[in-house]
């Protein structure tokens, strides 16, 4: 179970060194009323040992409960099972109000959070839930971004990455409605 600390707090996990501010229902009960999940997406996420951080967006704390108010966005290129470029997919997603990695971690972390999601997420396609709040350069010099996948059986979500190349159907952006 995580803890509550501010921005300043890291630590080292499995060859990932990254800020831990994500805070657990017991510590925000007695703020919201319910039990919601929080993470200060203003921190610094994880970077995998190699890569480097390009850019992170801010969004200050989200707060989630159990039934996030998250959205699963595609262009409508890939609604209808075609790929886009990248600098296509850039300018679609300009103005949306998409999450970085700090959400992802929290997602995966505490994999109910995406039950209430089923209907989009269950319908047994693969998927790929990407975060492009934050970019990284791997290892190569290639632009990746965060993102989370089914496994092989579809009974739980792994953290993956994503190279910004071209986007297609089976993956979504993830928003905060």
């Amino acid at each position: 179970m995580s803890h509550v600390c501010g921005t300043e707090c890291a630590r080292s996990v499995g060859g990932w060194r990254y800020h831990d501010d994500v805070r657990t229902p017991e510590a925000l009960t007695h703020t919201y009323g319910f039990e919601p999940y929080a993470v200060n997406t203003d921190a610094v996420p994880r970077i995998p040992e190699g890569w480097t951080l390009e850019s992170h967006r801010p969004g200050g704390m989200v707060v989630l409960d159990r039934a996030p108010e998250l959205e699963f966005w595609q262009s409508k290129a890939q609604e209808n099972g075609r790929k886009i470029p990248s600098a296509e997919f850039w300018k679609l997603i300009r103005d949306l109000p998409y999450l970085n990695a700090q959400v992802m971690y929290l997602l995966i972390n505490n994999k109910k959070l995406l039950a209430s999601s089923r209907p989009v997420l269950g319908d047994g396609r693969h998927k790929r839930l990407i975060f492009p709040g934050t970019v990284y350069r791997d290892r190569m010099g290639q632009r990746t971004l965060p993102s989370m996948t089914r496994d092989v059986i579809g009974s739980g979500w792994l953290e993956a990455g994503e190279y910004d190349t071209e986007f297609g159907p089976d993956q979504f952006v993830v928003l905060l409605r």
